[in-house]
């Protein structure tokens, strides 16, 4: 039988770190956002061509991107010198204890893309019982 590897390994390299999110990935996000009457989407992780930017701005959100490649390090910018009311991205995924701590520090609602296996770890799931989660399969 052969090994799925890259489902065993998704979000333990750097090279799984910049993977682009398809439209049909943010598009189902959208109605949910609106739902909460969220405004001001803060994206993290993404440049200004990413779909997430494009398709937020698309549907009329206000959106504030940062990246690590333009000095927007998520670990180092302080939430409370930026006006937003949720958090949206794809980060990188061998980070992902590291920003799922940040995310829930920070208290604000948020939604990211990460591998299904993230679901799978004794650290985020003491985090997701004392902190919640919602989970969009």
């Amino acid at each position: 039988m052969p090994m799925n590897k890259g489902y065993l390994t998704s979000g333990r390299n750097a090279e799984s770190d910049e993977c682009l999110t398809p439209r049909y990935v943010v598009e189902p996000i959208v109605k949910y956002l609106k739902a909460k009457n969220f405004e001001t989407i803060w994206c993290p992780f993404d440049l200004e061509h990413s779909l997430y930017v494009r398709i937020l701005k698309e549907n009329g959100f206000k959106v504030i991107h940062t990246h690590i490649e333009n000095g927007g390090n998520f670990f180092e910018i302080d939430p409370k010198s930026i006006k937003f009311d949720c958090i949206v991205s794809n980060p990188p995924f061998s980070l992902k204890d590291e920003i799922l701590e940040k995310l829930y520090e920070i208290g604000k609602p948020f939604a990211v893309l990460l591998p299904q296996n993230a679901l799978q770890s004794i650290k985020r799931t003491d985090l997701f019982i004392k902190n919640g989660l919602e989970y969009l399969g």
